[in-house]
């Protein structure tokens, strides 16, 4: 990459996949994506598409890390790190890796577990960069965006996040995963009941992965009047939130 230190990086790392975006004030985006071996301890498999991947190791401007983990809990912004590993732990009895936390630009906290190892992987690799919850990003789309009440996020066949704020208030964040679009269809209409989503009133947008959002677009619409799908452009949805 020329002039790297004119670009922004944002990675984004899945479970099955590594994506980027590169992002400059004047010239198009530079996207792309590699594969991450599951099959493999989780630590080496990150590193292993990282290294895969000679066009990120240059020297950005900025880079920013998102990061997709299961094990993970809200919090009220800026509490004490203790405070927030604590809450983890009493919500996730199996956490063994590591605990990492971000604070969203709209407030709310996420503290999550992390591989042990990768939060140093990311310091040592990227002159420790902002490691994010993929959440983060969604909730600070949502606040952002006052007509949209209801975010579905799909990342293919098998997952979905929804985050829901009406009233200035954010009411829930989570992550679901998925058998088919029922099973879809069957947790936004769990989540939006649990918080009192107006299925008549409030804005349901979608976005994320493009066959999902086709795919849930018209189950949604027998139970929502107001559903809208984000235009897919350059820059896949998470990684274009990712705020500079």
């Amino acid at each position: 990459m020329e002039n790297p230190q004119e670009w922004t990086l944002v990675l984004h790392v899945q479970q099955r996949e590594l994506a980027y975006a590169l992002m400059h004030d004047t010239l198009s985006p530079v996207v792309g994506s590699m594969p991450v071996d599951d099959s493999l301890p989780r630590l080496r498999a990150v590193e292993d598409a990282v290294y895969d991947t000679p066009l990120v190791l240059d020297d950005y401007r900025q880079v920013t890390v998102v990061v997709d983990a299961p094990h993970f809990a809200l919090t009220p912004p800026q509490l004490p790190s203790p405070v927030r590993e604590k809450i983890l732990r009493a919500s996730f009895s199996s956490v063994t890796g590591e605990v990492a936390e971000c604070d969203t630009a709209s407030g709310p906290g996420v503290v999550f577990e992390l591989p042990r190892g990768l939060h140093s992987f990311f310091d040592r690799t990227f002159n420790m960069p902002p490691v994010l919850h993929h959440l983060a990003p969604l909730i600070d789309y949502v606040h952002d965006h006052s007509q949209v009440n209801v975010l579905v996020h799909c990342h293919g066949r098998d997952m979905i996040d929804v985050v829901v704020e009406y009233d200035g208030t954010l009411r829930l964040a989570n992550c679901y995963e998925c058998a088919g679009d029922n099973d879809a269809l069957f947790y936004v209409l769990q989540a939006c009941k649990a918080v009192g989503v107006d299925a008549l009133h409030h804005e349901l947008v979608l976005a994320g992965d493009e066959p999902a959002c086709e795919r849930l677009e018209p189950l949604l619409r027998d139970y929502f009047k107001h559903v809208a799908v984000e235009a897919p452009g350059e820059v896949p949805f998470i990684l274009n939130q990712v705020k500079a």
